[in-house]
């Protein structure tokens, strides 16, 4: 390696440190979001094997499925919707990597898809702290409709 390659390299490292740290730590809350939703979604499920947060999920829906129309009926669909659309939710249920993309700024989920083709999709920081307040609404509002639920 030249000391031009070298002061390049660092060049490069100086500029992408900070983003990568700041995307490292709302990717790590975005983990630990998740693990708390996961936990509460299974809490009152009847399962003594472990499952993925989207299997959870679709026993939600199948239980909604039978709930009768109505208001909290409605809550239910749109609350699973809502986590079916979180970046941090499809990255993990596809096994996603989160990589910086230095010429942007960006963090790239990268997805492999069934074909084995890969899928990326960038986001920057504003969007990854704005997914992690979304997980933690969520599990806010799952609180609610259970309470909800229960009242009924």
């Amino acid at each position: 390696m030249s000391v031009y390659d070298h002061e390049i390299s660092s060049d490069l490292l100086a500029r992408t440190e900070p983003p990568e740290r700041a995307a490292a730590m709302l990717l790590g809350l975005g983990m630990f979001a998740l693990a708390r939703l996961d936990l509460h979604l299974g809490l009152p499920m009847d399962s003594a094997e472990p499952s993925s947060f989207i299997a959870k999920l679709e026993r939600l829906q199948t239980q909604v499925r039978g709930m009768p129309i109505g208001e909290l009926r409605g809550g239910y669909q749109a609350w699973i919707e809502r986590c079916k659309a979180s970046p941090l939710v499809r990255n993990d249920n596809a096994g996603g990597r989160w990589v910086p993309d230095a010429r942007s700024g960006n963090v790239v989920s990268v997805v492999t898809l069934a074909g084995g083709e890969k899928q990326q999709q960038g986001y920057g920081l504003v969007e990854l702290e704005a997914a992690v307040e979304e997980l933690r609404e969520l599990l806010t509002l799952l609180t609610r409709l259970r309470r909800e639920g229960s009242a009924a």
